[in-house]
């Protein structure tokens, strides 16, 4: 909720506005919740405005990928009298805005724009993308030398979950994990990548996920087969679809890993595509870069699994990856060599986003 005080000095006394809270959706059925932490601002022409945070949970409070998102209602403040918020809804009505413009100080894309990434050559990563925690140095690369309009990631030794009672430090993730992603900004969308990998050893793994944190995330990533090593069958990869959901307690939605066979050649370029099925899952498909029609169904998972837990308002990071698992020395922050992975054709788009439990507007 939203509250407010005031007094004649900064000191005090205050007096309490009877009206308080001044903005809450608690207690109601409203698709937006946790309504709170409001700043209160003037525009240009006499108008005043609160922007505040939110999560699109519904009542319920249990799938909102997007953690809390920011929002703008306006608010009525006449002269000696206390400010009054508009109930804050999926579509709102009030002063009127400016009109659109995309010409405006600032970096990065606006919030609803897609990604059209290919990694040309003496390009930099794009200022929007986030890792966690910060990387090694030269865990990331664009377009090396012998992979140009491509993304190297080098593995790190800690996967997207390591272990927080670990050890060795360089598996809790604190020296880096090889990981990049963009936040999702829609409630549909679709995200997806051409990557080109050949690893040497079953720890050397590679793929996407939606992640967030180390102890919530869902992830497609592609490694040597341990039963190719062992039978030699098989193309020699599998397909690693990993849920985690150890940072909700209590979850109805266990911890979980399901490998399958690659069925394509070694050498192939791989497509690897997450979208969501609806408001509350994501789907995980594959294919050949030059095969489409060969196009698999690996997997889907709630959006749950990345809503709260441990990171409850943070929001849900799209992206790629690359690990060893470990292997390497305990006395090492790096993994032996080999096993680097290159992302190419970074590609996310929006579809809609939802305002009311039934409500969606298209993304154009």
């Amino acid at each position: 909720m939203g509250t407010i005080a005031r007094a004649r000095n900064i000191t005090g006394p205050y007096e309490s506005n009877p009206n308080n809270p001044l903005i809450s959706n608690a207690n109601t059925t409203e698709y937006f919740q946790t309504v709170g932490h409001c700043d209160l601002f003037p525009d240009g022409k006499g108008n005043d405005w609160a922007m505040c945070l939110a999560t699109r949970g519904g009542p319920e409070w249990e799938i909102y990928p997007m953690g809390r998102e920011s929002i703008l209602t306006p608010v009525r403040w006449d002269s000696g009298e206390w400010p009054v918020f508009s109930q804050a809804h999926g579509l709102m009505s009030g002063w009127r805005l400016p009109a659109h413009s995309r010409d405006v100080n600032g970096i990065g894309p606006f919030i609803g724009d897609c990604d059209l990434v290919d990694f040309e050559p003496h390009s930099s990563i794009p200022s929007h993308f986030l890792h966690w925690r910060w990387p090694q140095d030269g865990a990331f690369t664009v377009s090396p030398e012998n992979h140009p309009y491509s993304l190297r990631i080098v593995p790190s030794r800690a996967n997207l979950t390591g272990s927080v009672f670990s050890d060795d430090f360089a598996l809790t993730g604190k020296t880096g994990i090889s990981f990049i992603g963009r936040r999702q900004t829609h409630t549909l969308f679709t995200f997806g990548v051409d990557m080109k990998f050949d690893p040497e050893a079953p720890d050397q793994e590679a793929g996407i996920t939606a992640f967030l944190t180390q102890l919530n995330h869902i992830s497609l990533g592609i490694a040597q087969s341990n039963h190719s090593v062992q039978h030699g069958k098989g193309s020699g990869l599998e397909f690693r679809f990993q849920i985690e959901t150890a940072g909700t307690i209590n979850s109805t939605i266990p911890s979980s890993t399901v490998v399958t066979a690659v069925p394509w050649c070694g050498g192939d370029t791989i497509h690897l595509q997450m979208h969501t099925i609806n408001e509350t899952h994501y789907g995980f498909s594959a294919w050949p870069t030059d095969r489409p029609n060969e196009k698999i169904i690996i997997g889907h998972a709630s959006a749950e699994v990345v809503s709260g837990g441990s990171g409850p308002f943070v929001g849900t990071l799209l992206g790629a990856y690359a690990t060893c698992n470990g292997a390497g020395s305990t006395n090492s922050t790096t993994c032996p060599g080999g096993g680097n992975a290159y992302f190419s054709r970074w590609r996310y788009s929006g579809a809609a986003q939802q305002i009311a439990q039934v409500e969606f507007v298209p993304s154009f």
